[in-house]
């Protein structure tokens, strides 16, 4: 993202300290946690950052009843 390489994590559940995504809680570079929907990863939680070619796809999951968290960073 930006030319630079983050981590991505994949949880079992809901790690504390995440809270429920809104809209307006998806912007460029804001760390999210999503439940995967397919593959040997399905049901589990991937934690990736919003990127114009991400945000639609976020914003599609929110309004499906897909469970998107955003990661608060201090």
């Amino acid at each position: 993202m930006g030319g630079r390489s983050f981590p991505v994590w994949c949880y079992e559940s809901v790690p504390e300290g995440v809270c429920p995504a809104t809209a307006r809680d998806l912007w460029p570079g804001c760390p999210v946690l999503y439940q995967v929907r397919v593959g040997p990863d399905a049901g589990k939680y991937y934690q990736d950052y919003v990127r114009s070619s991400t945000r639609e796809v976020l914003m599609q999951m929110l309004q499906g009843g897909v469970p998107v968290y955003v990661i608060k960073v201090a």
